[in-house]
């Protein structure tokens, strides 16, 4: 975890958009091990910490968009889309649902294009 820690202060600290843009790159591995941790969880709770690590990358893609208009791989993209959100806990708790039947990647079309689940 300490890694993908380190390289999200890395880009948020970053003032050259090209090595930004290298950093960015690295995140999809990352967040892959992330999904793995969260999916080895046993409840939502468990997976607090690892949610907050996406919520902190989704925050450095959000911020790097807007200021530097960096192109991004569709799976950053994805990541972007689907954990905008992840403050919502009817949104956390249905991707959580999706990451421990093995229903969610960055491959694909964003969760969001799902139907929100309902109550």
């Amino acid at each position: 975890m300490e890694t993908i820690l380190k390289l999200i202060k890395d880009i948020e600290s970053e003032n050259i958009v090209s090595d930004k843009k290298e950093m960015l790159l690295q995140l999809p591995h990352h967040i892959e091990n992330i999904l793995l941790k969260i999916k080895s969880c046993s409840n939502i709770e468990q997976a607090k910490s690892y949610f907050d690590i996406l919520n902190d990358a989704q925050g450095v893609i959000s911020i790097t968009i807007s200021e530097d208009i960096i192109e991004l791989p569709d799976t950053l993209w994805k990541l972007y889309k689907d954990f905008d959100r992840i403050d919502d806990m009817e949104w956390r708790e249905y991707l959580f649902k999706k990451i421990k039947l093995d229903n969610y990647s960055l491959a694909g079309e964003p969760a969001l294009d799902d139907w929100f689940p309902k109550k």
